[in-house]
């Protein structure tokens, strides 16, 4: 029979390498999330809006606390919903103002744009 001290170091040792898996896991995923960053970033300078809102979306689901991953998708949403919305694309604009909103609930510009679309 296995004593409690034994148990204890099996326990500790199980433990530490959960963590040291968990600390690298959540390496990993910081730099897929800062990758597809960049790349939406390069997308977005280079202006290839849709595909920069895909990385940008691809890193906020990664790491939705990243704010600027999150500021830089709603302005790159925003700028593609007055784009689509000047080539007459109006559901499209629609959908990605709602989108830029849900990032930014309290965003008196998106929600203005919101309403002038509607009307």
């Amino acid at each position: 029979m296995m004593s409690k001290l034994a148990r204890f170091k099996i326990a500790l040792t199980v433990l530490s390498v959960g963590a040291v898996l968990y600390a690298s896991y959540t390496i990993v995923q910081h730099k897929r999330a800062e990758s597809h960053f960049h790349q939406g970033l390069s997308r977005y300078v280079s202006g290839n809006m849709e595909q920069s809102i895909d990385s940008l979306e691809e890193s906020y689901g990664i790491n939705p606390d990243n704010e600027n991953t999150k500021r830089l998708l709603e302005r790159v949403l925003v700028e593609n919903a007055l784009d689509s919305f000047s080539g007459q694309e109006y559901e499209k604009s629609l959908a990605m103002l709602v989108r830029a909103q849900e990032l930014h609930p309290s965003s008196e510009e998106i929600a203005g744009l919101i309403k002038d679309l509607r009307e």
